[in-house]
């Protein structure tokens, strides 16, 4: 079994080759973490910890399973994860990034903020224990191959992974 992960530096972790977070790329993290930064920068620059930090540490939570014994460890990283996007309205997007186009003026930026805004609601509400307000936006929204009738690491990383990958391909349009 491979246990170099490169995202995670070392840390002798067994790879699960089934997870979805296995497939984001560092460039991919790099990208995701030099905009949001960047608009929290711009924002004020309050937080404590960095964007990059903030991501590695929830891919660390699924793949590590010692982390997982603390039973709240999926609201915990929810909630870490959902900071990327604080203050991520279309008017701070518009007022940090001069050439973020207006609703309606591209059908992918239109799609992938949509996305990112349900994948926000939905970190949000597990954040918040809503689990049932989740699974209903999950399902309501197709964000699972399957019906989803519980919150657990499967579907934790399927919706870290889409919004990683969401965000990213958001910025990479952006830089066109």
């Amino acid at each position: 079994m491979n246990t170099s992960d490169p995202l995670l530096k070392g840390k002798d972790i067994p790879i699960d080759e089934t997870l979805y977070i296995n497939s984001i790329e560092s460039k991919q993290i790099d990208k995701v973490a030099a905009f949001t930064q960047l608009i929290w920068e711009l924002g004020g620059g309050n937080k404590i910890y960095r964007t990059r930090e903030i991501m590695l540490n929830v891919i660390e939570c699924i793949k590590d399973s010692s982390i997982q014994k603390d039973k709240l460890w999926i609201p915990k990283a929810a909630a870490m994860l959902r900071e990327l996007t604080d203050n991520f309205s279309e008017a701070t997007l518009k007022k940090h990034i001069k050439f973020f186009p207006n609703r309606g003026e591209n059908e992918n930026v239109d799609k992938l903020y949509r996305k990112i805004t349900i994948l926000k609601k939905v970190l949000n509400d597990i954040a918040h224990l809503r689990y049932k307000s989740a699974i209903d936006e999950i399902n309501k929204n197709k964000l699972n191959d399957t019906v989803v009738e519980a919150i657990n690491k499967k579907i934790l990383d399927k919706i870290v992974y889409e919004y990683i990958k969401s965000l990213y391909e958001l910025f990479v349009f952006l830089e066109r």
